[in-house]
């Protein structure tokens, strides 16, 4: 396994950089650099392996991947843990260059996060609409009942389906 060279954290947020740099200040992690400016202003280096974006929601982390798709080579993974506005995630993914390497359901802390980790290698399956691996096992039975009672509340066509899929899916 190759050993990391550098990390890269980023975030636009004034109050996030100084939570970042207290919490670094004493960490012997090595070669963090921080970065105070949009994800969608990164230009990603030769170097970069794998890319993990969390902490916010689907357009957004949409966006930055459209930022990122043709820097990315067939050898980069991103991983992405999105925390909102997912069907929208999950449809420019369906349409992206990108491919499902693996997702999965993680339930911490009283919260569900879905993470998803992607590649651009062809051969692998497109992300699906939906999910399938999400709802499997035990915490994704339980996620799936977390969003089938969250998404009982939207009226929009998308919801609509999605929740559909999701009262339909048998593991």
């Amino acid at each position: 396994m190759e050993s990391v060279k550098s990390i890269h954290l980023v975030d636009p947020s004034d109050r996030v950089i100084e939570a970042l740099k207290l919490k670094l200040k004493d960490s012997d992690i090595p070669h963090v650099t921080i970065h105070h400016e949009p994800g969608q202003n990164i230009k990603l280096d030769r170097e970069s392996k794998c890319i993990f974006i969390a902490g916010m929601g689907g357009k957004e982390i949409a966006e930055i991947l459209k930022h990122f798709e043709s820097q990315m080579g067939v050898d980069d993974q991103v991983v992405i843990s999105p925390h909102r506005s997912v069907l929208l995630l999950r449809d420019y993914l369906f349409q992206s260059s990108f491919r499902l390497v693996t997702e999965e359901a993680f339930f911490e802390d009283g919260q569900f996060y879905p993470i998803l980790v992607l590649s651009k290698i062809e051969s692998l399956p497109r992300v699906t609409l939906y999910g399938e691996n999400l709802w499997k096992g035990e915490t994704g039975t339980a996620y799936k009942k977390h969003q089938i009672k969250f998404f009982e509340t939207h009226q929009d066509p998308s919801s609509q389906a999605y929740l559909a899929y999701l009262k339909g899916f048998k593991p």
